[in-house]
């Protein structure tokens, strides 16, 4: 059945399941049971399947215990202090210096082992004659390797039936698909390199430092060993995208020719039964110096949307159930040939004015349906099981259908309280950066966003007629979507073209509302180029709709966030279209912003709900995709209770870190038959040489290490020299100090007080006319303390050319520089100033430059100061949703640091300066 376009499929979950065989009780099977044989007894694979013979396996883990472990430790820094020095003249031991060349090696995953043998040779030669410096890496490397986390290397199936462990352990065929374990000469046709947790938490542990940070501490909210966690989840960026965060148990290989892995649950497996295992074993805190039981829980489960699909069984994206969170039904759109996901204004409230509009949008209806209904986990393993129960591929292609779900898989057979549902979250990162990428491309007319079938699909639906396509022999000379396709390049063979690809010849696309332009592509981008961002900012600005192709992940949500979109289609696009982006442009920034007030989930809901809606009605439906549900999820689907106190903000769950990690993996895969073991192995260093420089057993740097070459933009604020204050400037503090410091504000009322009394005995004569001159009959404050205050603010203060300001609340640090720096250009901030005139509590806001950066004492207490240059008076462009300003200054203020918000991105149009990420 045809509707505006759509096929629906109509499918009741209930009434479908009811027609399948009923689904038999759930039968304890042999294959379930956890099994722990493999994290106590040793498995090694052969020589040519690693770089070395495997002794480094994990190993009678059931007698781990206290001494075990500070024998670890202790033996580590005996063996640093006991190391001979690398050569006479110098302080630094040989350890010392191979944990900091292997740290080098392993943080730059692309050095080959020949490079980091050829730099020994060159280090070597270097250095006096007589020094111990190993000249090639199976020298240096033999002197670490007894430290290394050790290692079990599995037989696998070559199908990924199984591994051959537990009561598989001497089977030479898979029992499942009857394949040998084995090629000529007892050689695996398949392995798995698996690093076990438990050794790596009894180090940490062990280790009284790296202890003290996994745990809280009095005075902190959380009480276990977790709060260390969260603590790093929830740290400063740059913190919390070190790589030294992750741990790396395992990497699944490709099947042949770099296909998909046939089944994921026998690796999967392995990490399962060890932390059931760890359940049972006893760590030893060397901080707290005393045992304790290990209960170890996989909290959340952070994945892209592909991974949430293969790992939980799912149908995924581009399905017909795609959403992994509810019951969303997918519409097949034939002019599109895939899934859309259209009706977002269900989630808008049931009397709001875009749910009665019967005309722009794709039904034509008035909207009256609910939100889909929540899936629940328990629903969702019926589902499971009812696709592995299904008599023949036909009805079990119709479960996977109809419910979203396929086989069901590792995670819920053995982990009783697992809750896929609960403990998964949308992937922000890639939600953000791919709908944001899909509206660009549509803005610029790019294939498959907008193209002939895209506008076939809007005339079908009786939306848009200025941007139907007709039939004509003449070119498109106002940049409309271009048809071209190459004919050459690696897909010229088996390519099937779409509906409607390929006939620029023979069709003209006229120009649309929700497109640009070749004049405005080109306007565009040049605006792009103006924009300048903060420093220590990561994102580069430059040229977007002439790049499309080449813009990461992160610079598709600073484009966003940082409103350099807002700025670039400035006065393009039809009024409707512009508005929308505006506002979806604010929603991004605000389901991206560093912190959440739960009192303002419900208003973060309501502006995603409309954003999305009006992005339904306002661009084709090809927009519509997986990323229409998922975005909503980041609030529909996630109570304030849940999202913000389990979850917390997106940079939470961030997989910017992971993407880095994963980059980091790639670029060391330096084996082709074997890839995952040169990875592991380089691993194996990176994690060890991070453990020894954490745990304090090493220094951070060498003597004779050259400077950073990012020294000249660190955050340290010791680096301020002397400085006199003026006149004026005293005076200005001083006012400011009246409000702010409460020692302060309580001697002035007891001034005030006692001058009272003394003109009320006929004594006013006689008391001090100043309050400087004054001192108290009796006071709280030491005698420093009144000295400091009364005698007023001194000139002495320190000046820095830049100030870094570590925020708590956001989880973020930013960099201000002043007009003083040499060679960087002075933060443009805002800042909220008292009305003139106005009570203490209305607020206005005022933009400025940095000139100086001070830190002055007063009251025995530090305050950190900014002369701030205020540009003329600023105003807000409600047709873009920017501020700007007149670029030139009028006065010069001070005002606290701590009263400035972050540094802004800003752009120069002529006289005009635009404020690009000011928060609402």
């Amino acid at each position: 059945m045809y509707l505006c376009g759509f096929t629906w499929l109509q499918i009741d979950i209930e009434q479908f399941l009811e027609g399948l065989d009923p689904i038999p009780a759930v039968v304890d099977n042999a294959d379930d049971v956890t099994d722990s044989s493999d994290f106590d007894t040793e498995e090694s694979s052969t020589e040519s399947e690693s770089e070395d013979t495997g002794d480094g396996v994990m190993s009678d883990i059931h007698d781990i215990n206290e001494a075990s472990f500070l024998q670890e430790t202790h033996n580590l820094r005996e063996v640093i202090d006991h190391s001979p020095l690398l050569h006479s003249s110098l302080t630094c031991t040989l350890f010392e210096t191979l944990v900091h060349l292997f740290d080098w090696f392993s943080s730059h995953p692309s050095i080959s082992k020949e490079a980091f043998t050829k730099n020994l040779q060159i280090w070597h030669s270097i250095l006096p004659e007589g020094n111990l410096l190993p000249t090639s890496y199976r020298d240096a490397y033999k002197i670490i390797k007894p430290y290394l986390d050790p290692e079990i290397i599995f037989h696998a199936c070559p199908n990924d039936c199984i591994l051959f462990r537990g009561k598989y352990k001497q089977s030479v065929v898979c029992p499942k698909c009857n394949e040998p374990r084995f090629k000529a000469g007892k050689i695996p046709r398949r392995t798995f390199h698996y690093l076990p947790l438990t050794p790596r938490l009894a180090r940490s542990f062990g280790t009284k430092d790296i202890s003290y940070l996994l745990q809280s501490h009095e005075g902190e909210k959380h009480t276990s060993s977790t709060g260390g966690i969260i603590k790093v989840e929830r740290s400063i960026q740059s913190q919390r995208y070190h790589l030294g965060n992750l741990v790396l148990v395992g990497i699944i290989a490709s099947q042949v020719q770099g296909a998909e892995p046939k089944s994921r649950d026998p690796y999967l497996e392995v990490l399962i039964d060890e932390i059931i295992f760890l359940r049972g074993c006893k760590l030893y805190d060397a901080y707290k110096k005393a045992p304790f039981n290990v209960k170890v829980e996989i909290l959340i489960y952070i994945l892209d949307y592909q991974g949430i699909g293969k790992v939980f069984s799912l149908t995924g994206t581009g399905s017909y159930r795609a959403c992994a969170w509810c019951m969303l039904r997918g519409q097949y759109c034939k002019h599109l040939s895939k899934m859309v996901y259209a009706g977002d204004r269900c989630y808008l409230p049931i009397e709001h004015v875009l749910r009665k509009d019967q005309h722009n949008f794709p039904e034509h209806s008035v909207e009256l349906r609910g939100i889909p209904a929540f899936r629940k986990f328990q629903h969702d393993v019926l589902f499971h099981k009812a696709y592995n129960n299904a008599k023949n591929k036909t009805q079990s292609s119709r479960v996977a259908s109809g419910t979203g779900c396929r086989g069901m898989y590792i995670l819920p057979q053995k982990c009783p309280g697992f809750d896929r549902v609960e403990q998964t979250m949308p992937d922000a990162m890639h939600t953000v950066a791919v709908q944001v990428k899909h509206l660009l491309r549509c803005l610029a007319g790019k294939s498959p966003e907008d193209y002939l079938a895209v506008r076939k699909q809007e005339m079908e639906l009786n939306r848009f007629p200025e941007c139907w396509p007709t039939s004509t022999c003449s070119s498109d000379d106002n940049g409309a979507s271009s048809l071209k396709r190459s004919k050459h390049g690696k897909n010229k063979k088996g390519v099937k073209k779409k509906d409607g690809e390929g006939e620029k010849d023979s069709v003209s696309l006229p120009t649309t509302p929700f497109g640009l332009t070749k004049q405005q592509l080109e306007e565009a981008d040049k605006r792009a180029k103006q924009v300048i961002v903060p420093a220590g900012d990561s994102f580069s600005p430059g040229p977007i709709f002439s790049r499309l192709s080449r813009l990461n992940s992160h610079e598709w949500k600073e484009v966003a966030v940082q409103g350099v979109l807002k700025y670039c289609i400035r006065g393009m696009l039809g009024d409707e279209q512009h508005k929308t982006v505006i506002l979806f442009m604010d929603a991004i920034a605000a389901i991206c912003a560093p912190s959440e007030d739960t009192a303002k989930i419900e208003h973060l809901k309501e502006q995603v709900n409309v954003a999305l809606a009006r992005l339904e009605r306002d661009f084709p439906l090809s927009l519509q995709v997986r990323l229409q549900c998922t975005s909503c999820h980041k609030s529909h689907h996630s109570s304030p209770s849940r999202r913000d106190q389990r979850f917390g903000p997106v940079h939470g769950t961030w997989m910017f870190a992971y993407e880095r990690f994963n980059s980091w993996l790639c670029r060391r895969a330096m084996n082709r038959k074997h890839p995952e073991a040169t990875i592991l192995r380089t691993y194996q260093i990176f994690e060890w040489c991070h453990y020894a420089k954490v745990s304090g057993s090493v220094e951070q740097q060498l003597p004779f290490q050259l400077p950073s070459e990012a020294e000249n933009v660190c955050d340290d604020n010791s680096k301020g020299s002397p400085f006199d204050l003026s006149i004026g400037d005293l005076k200005e503090m001083k006012q400011i100090y009246q409000n702010v410091v409460s020692e302060y504000q309580s001697l002035l009322t007891l001034y005030a007080i006692e001058r009272e009394q003394a003109r009320k005995k006929g004594k006013l004569n006689m008391f001090p006319k100043a309050f400087s001159q004054w001192q108290p009959e009796g006071s709280k404050y030491s005698e420093s303390q009144l000295n400091a205050i009364i005698g007023g603010p001194q000139s002495k203060a320190t000046i820095f050319e830049q100030y870094s300001v570590e925020t708590k609340q956001h989880s973020h640090s930013h960099l201000y520089i002043s007009k003083e720096h040499h060679n960087k250009m002075p933060s443009v901030v805002c800042c909220s100033l008292p009305c003139s005139g106005a009570s203490q509590t209305s607020q206005e806001m005022k933009f400025g430059v940095i000139e100086q950066l001070y830190q002055h004492s007063f009251a025995e207490k530090s305050f950190t100061w900014a002369a701030v240059s205020l540009y003329t008076e600023p105003c807000f462009d409600a047709s873009c949703g920017l501020w700007c300003a007149e670029n030139k200054t009028e006065k010069r203020i001070l005002v606290l640091l701590r009263n400035i918000f972050r540094p802004l991105t800003v752009a120069h149009d002529f006289n005009i300066i635009w404020f690009l990420d000011v928060s609402p």
